[in-house]
């Protein structure tokens, strides 16, 4: 028994644009999140009297690669296929009638 390739869709040319809308609205999140963290009393120990915009920036990349670690996890366990199924498709028998080299 043969095994049939599986079929691969098309993907939408814009799905990429959806991505990047997507992580651009996560640091927005992020930047609001990381807006209130660096008013709390504790955070604002450590940071001290200095710019907060900085400290804000800093913690809105922190919490925004959380966000964009949770998603890619979610969308993935969504996806459901190991990458690595296609390789172990067994590869096609060799042509018996290429001349051997001496």
């Amino acid at each position: 028994m043969v095994k049939k390739a599986e079929n691969l869709k098309k993907r939408h040319p814009l799905t990429a644009v959806g991505g990047l809308l997507l992580a651009v609205s996560l640091f927005a999140v992020a930047y609001i999140l990381a807006g209130f963290v660096v008013q709390m009393p504790q955070v604002l120990k450590v940071v001290g009297n200095g710019p907060k915009t900085t400290a804000t920036l800093a913690f809105a990349v922190g919490i925004w690669l959380v966000l964009l670690a949770a998603s890619f996890f979610l969308v993935a366990i969504m996806v459901g296929k190991d990458p690595e199924a296609a390789n172990q498709m067994p590869l096609p028998p060799r042509p018996v009638d290429k001349k051997k080299r001496r």
